[in-house]
């Protein structure tokens, strides 16, 4: 379901955006609406018990029958209207009866023609809340059916209209592009003509000259395809032409491939020359897989379109771009031994820029491509390969420093950070790898704190990318993988990674096994609703414990390697593994009351357990003890400053009329009181929901947000299946709404 933007009871946020479920039970600050929203709420939902009763006449008279004499503020003179008055005495009974000048003043009335009695049934929606009802809160969450009918109906019209459009346009192009091929075939490959010039250019490999699609046709393609894909209509493309395109783009792959991109110092200016026009070759190349893996997202299910030598080219050409032109300039400095490249580069800054922005696209299509396809071992090894190279790329610390600048490249490091959670998620084989390849590599990151935290927060808060990147990485660990998705017919996921059938009846081993193609329990097996209350958590318990060990297990991981490589580590040492740990608490401590990054929480409760027993150990190292309880007092302190925010905030909700915030208040007073029991933050209205509807409300469509959603429903589920909780209807329901939740990623929308 979607969050009702004047519900007081749901959309609930800090005043500082904070939030912390463990320590604060989710005690949030619920936001006020305006009286002008409370009016227009009252107005404009509608009872269906005085307001929307069946409509009565008089005779043939289209004038509703009137309930009760309405006294205006403002009298009005009535037309002559013998139905009306009959209706209601102290309306003035026609215009007979008026004199000459008080007619003179009568004006025309428009009647409006009843609804039928059918739409007066689909139409509108009874908004009273049943008497003693469990669900009322939930009901008033709901929208208007009438209106949200009224909407779909005309968004359908209007999604006809745009989907014919772009189908339209992407059609044309196509056409335009294999006409000006046809015409070139027909007049050889010297031809030469505008028509001809504007639609392609000539690429060099290997002493042959062939023929290209032109940049500025790239441009045009992958935004017709791009907008088809949105309206569902490119799976109406002829296969053919989508060949046919395929074979257009090959060439400049292959040119691409084959030039030189690095920077020698000691260029002149003829050297650079040559260099820059390589650069348009393969500009051009980047272009051509933009346009090909765009056509790959496209969900066709064609094997020809999922060529995997194809892919493997492309991949080839980013990994080239990136190793030999973007890693190098990113790193030059103008003070150092590589002040040469510094300057060379900044002559042709913009040229650097463009194979930026296009390697920086490419990247993005093939992390979307990483959701939809099930790809080779081969690929998704190479992607994570220069994936992670970027994250451990030295960016420079000031803009005069910087060739492309700081940002343009951090762009590029956040596009890095999704693939490598993408494969994270939808390749749970490849996550010790991933983890080892990530900690291995913290050595290269800078120590000082100022120059490593680039990774800015929705609150302004600026942490290191790596930290953020792990925490996401855990939260995925307990979140139901992408890639229970193989179920099914059979997809492009069969083709690119050689499995065809078989691959479909493979089954992620952390994710839940007992459940249906479309996510939901499957009434033929004994997981279905009707099992009894204790079975059904019994299988909810399973289900949720499988993903909370995941997760415990790799943050457990993490912190072990931190803590072992800096007990044996000084701040005044060479070794960086002691400032990285500090770095990496304070990144964990600074979100920890932020409701984007729950897996905060999980890590600093590792590092707590690690912490007490080395302190504890009597032959721990001066140098580990030393380490242990700075890190024990920064929790401590971070603990305290939380709950002083949740108690500022308990009290901001005073000012509140929402039953929904007397509720966290008294939440807040039994935790304090130490009276607080787990059962009474699992019910289904509970704060668990309130903060998984509350990122909902936040617009935020990004894999960053659904980790967290999962991660709070994996939290809620195993809290629910522990034992503890009453059996009552309510909570059964609520046990099968949750193993319903943790089968599909669009559990809002069910809901």
């Amino acid at each position: 379901m979607l969050l009702d933007n004047t519900d007081l009871a749901r959309r609930c946020e800090y005043s500082d955006g904070r939030v912390s479920l463990s320590l604060t039970k989710a005690f949030l600050d619920p936001t006020p609406s305006s009286p002008e929203a409370a009016a227009l709420k009252k107005e404009t939902v509608l009872d269906h018990s005085e307001q929307h009763a069946p409509l009565q006449f008089q005779g043939t008279s289209p004038v509703t029958q009137l309930k009760q004499p309405i006294t205006p503020t403002t009298p009005r003179r009535i037309p002559d209207n013998g139905d009306a008055y009959s209706q209601n005495p102290d309306l003035l009974t026609n215009g007979a009866s008026l004199s000459a000048a008080e007619r003179s003043k009568l004006y025309p009335v428009v009647l409006i023609t009843p609804l039928s009695s059918e739409n007066r049934h689909t139409d509108f929606v009874d908004k009273r809340p049943a008497s003693g009802s469990k669900q009322e809160a939930s009901r008033k969450r709901k929208r208007d059916l009438g209106i949200e009918f009224a909407e779909k109906t005309t968004q359908t019209k209007d999604q006809r209209a745009i989907s014919g459009e772009a189908f339209k346009r992407v059609q044309d192009i196509i056409q335009d592009i294999f006409e000006a091929e046809d015409q070139l075939q027909a007049d050889g490959l010297g031809a030469t003509s505008p028509e001809l010039n504007e639609s392609f250019i000539s690429v060099y490999h290997e002493d042959h000259e062939w023929h290209t699609l032109a940049p500025a046709v790239h441009v045009k393609l992958e935004s017709a395809l791009h907008k088809a894909i949105l309206t569902g209509t490119f799976k109406d493309l002829p296969l053919d032409h989508l060949c046919r395109l395929h074979g257009l783009c090959e060439a400049a792959l292959t040119s691409a491939e084959s030039s030189e991109l690095q920077i020698e110092p000691g260029w002149n200016e003829d050297d650079f020359e040559k260099w820059v026009q390589r650069t348009q070759a393969v500009d051009t190349g980047l272009r051509s897989a933009r346009t090909i893996v765009r056509m790959m997202t496209g969900r066709r299910e064609e094997k020809e379109l999922y060529s995997e030598e194809l892919l493997q080219s492309i991949l080839r050409v980013v990994e080239k771009v990136l190793s030999a032109c973007i890693i190098p300039v990113v790193e030059a400095r103008s003070t150092d031994s590589s002040s040469d490249i510094f300057h060379s580069a900044s002559s042709h800054k913009n040229v650097i820029s463009q194979l930026l922005y296009d390697v920086s696209k490419v990247m993005a299509l093939l992390s979307e491509l990483l959701v939809r396809v099930d790809m080779a071992e081969a690929i998704v090894t190479t992607i994570e390969f220069f994936a992670t190279r970027i994250l451990f790329v030295e960016n420079a610390h000031s803009e005069k420093e910087s060739v492309l600048g700081i940002q343009k490249f951090e762009t590029l490091r956040r596009t890095a950070m999704d693939m490598i959670a993408q494969i994270f998620s939808g390749y749970p084989e490849q996550r010790t790898f991933i983890f080892d390849e990530i900690l291995t590599s913290l050595q290269k990151l800078p120590i000082t704190r100022q120059h490593a935290r680039q990774f800015k927060l929705t609150d302004g808060t600026s942490i290191q990318l790596v930290s953020a990147l792990i925490m996401r990485l855990v939260q995925t660990s307990g979140t139901r993988s992408i890639a229970l998705v193989k179920k099914g017919k059979p997809r492009p996921s069969q083709i690119l990674n050689g499995e065809g059938q078989k691959g479909s009846e493979d089954e992620d081993t952390n994710s839940p096994k007992t459940l249906s193609d479309n996510g939901t329990s499957d009434p033929d097996s004994e997981d279905s609703a009707d099992l009894p209350s204790r079975k059904a958590e019994q299988r909810l318990a399973k289900e949720a414990n499988v993903l909370n060990d995941s997760a415990a297990k790799n943050a457990q991981y993490v912190v072990r390697f931190f803590v072992q490589r800096a007990m044996t580590a000084s701040k005044t040492g060479d070794q960086p593994h002691r400032h990285l740990l500090d770095i990496f608490s304070e990144d964990l401590i600074a979100v920890l009351g932020l409701p984007d990054w729950p897996s905060a929480e999980l890590l600093l409760r590792a590092f707590l357990l690690f912490a007490v027993e080395i302190a504890d150990k009597p032959k721990s190292a001066a140098p580990a003890k030393t380490m242990a309880l700075e890190l024990l007092g920064l929790m401590g302190s971070a603990i305290s400053g939380l709950v002083a925010t949740t108690r500022h905030a308990a009290r901001s909700l005073e000012n509140h009329e929402s039953a929904f915030s007397g509720y966290l208040r008294q939440l807040l007073d039994d935790h304090m009181e130490g009276t607080l029991e787990e059962n009474e933050l699992l019910g289904w209205e509970g704060p668990y929901r309130a903060v998984m509807e509350y990122l909902q409300s936040t617009g935020s469509d990004d894999l960053q947000t659904k980790s967290a959603q999962g991660y709070y429903l994996t939290q809620w589920a195993k809290a629910v299946s522990s034992g503890n909780l009453i059996t009552s209807p309510a909570n059964k329901e609520l046990v099968n709404r949750l193993r319903s939740m943790l089968s599909t990623s669009k559990w809002i929308t069910s809901e």
